[in-house]
């Protein structure tokens, strides 16, 4: 999906037309929401056994939906002094960061708008990652985050809430946004998300269709392989003319061990991850600006 940085600008634009006196802090927030499950699985997938990696992404995937990023965004807000207000820019950026990801072509990815009610992946990709269009939301989502690093927002006076009831509220709708995935993950694995069912039916994926998104590619000596999203290596029947080393691929298993790419697409390797990176840390430092002037500004109220 588009980078941290292209969504940012994206969004955080989009955000302050709908909600004008919207904190740039709380929109990078959302910005990053249905993105947290992903981030967790790089994470996570480094200690678990491959043997669990298909569970891993079907409880991501379960976790990126519409419905549990709301959710995340209610535990979230329910944080804030002005829970209803924080909660509406949250919820707009989830819903903004999911149709952004489904205008980007993904093989074999999408979103889910009606999850646990449907599957289906939506996509209907206009533009891939290394195009144009991403380059130039790239370039509005740093001269977004200059912009938010340089703002100086005005915290409202509030009304005074229940801080015990806003923190029961926050725990309860996090411990459903980590539980629930769990009665659901088999839907996108029943539904073949990511093709994880039939990379996983080995014995039985001759002959079967197979999309990768972003894989990584090794020529060798012997032949060449692409690695499937649980890290296998796969066996490429004709190795790439082109030198590449992330690529997404239609094409056919033509046994077990062995698929024939129909379709290719090579991607610049750096890229996307680069800028997802350096809008991390970025996020990082714009959030501790935002809490210090928060506190700085309690603390000048209570003098």
């Amino acid at each position: 999906m588009p980078n941290i940085l292209a969504h940012c600008g994206v969004q955080g634009i989009l955000t302050h037309a709908i909600i004008k006196d919207a904190p740039p802090a709380w929109i990078t927030v959302g910005c990053l929401i249905p993105d947290m499950p992903w981030i967790l699985v790089r994470i996570v997938s480094e200690f678990i056994p491959n043997s669990a990696a298909y569970n891993l992404r079907a409880y991501a995937i379960v976790q990126a939906t519409l419905g549990l990023s709301l959710l995340l965004s209610a535990g979230l807000a329910c944080l804030s002094p002005r829970p209803g207000f924080i909660f509406r820019i949250l919820a707009l950026n989830a819903v903004l960061h999911l149709l952004l990801d489904a205008s980007q072509i993904k093989w074999a990815n999408g979103v889910h708008f009606f999850a646990p009610f449907s599957w289906t992946l939506l996509n209907w990709g206009w533009f891939w990652p290394e195009s144009l269009t991403t380059i130039l939301c790239t370039v509005l989502g740093v001269i977004y985050l200059l912009w938010a690093m340089l703002h100086r927002s005005r915290p409202k006076p509030t009304l005074p809430s229940s801080r015990t009831r806003r923190w029961t509220l926050a725990t309860i709708c996090t411990a459903a946004y980590f539980l629930l995935p769990f009665a659901f993950w088999h839907g996108p694995y029943a539904a073949d998300n990511h093709f994880m069912k039939t990379l996983r039916e080995r014995d039985v994926r001759a002959d079967r269709y197979i999309e990768m998104d972003r894989a990584d590619y090794a020529r060798l000596e012997t032949g060449a392989k692409v690695f499937s999203l649980v890290g296998e290596g796969i066996n490429v029947q004709e190795p790439l003319r082109e030198t590449a080393s992330k690529i997404s691929v239609k094409g056919t298993f033509v046994d077990a061990e062995t698929i024939r790419i129909d379709q290719l697409q090579i991607h610049w390797p750096r890229f996307r991850d680069g800028a997802s990176y350096i809008g991390l840390i970025w996020l990082v430092v714009l959030w501790f600006k935002s809490w210090w002037q928060f506190k700085t500004a309690s603390a000048s109220r209570l003098a």
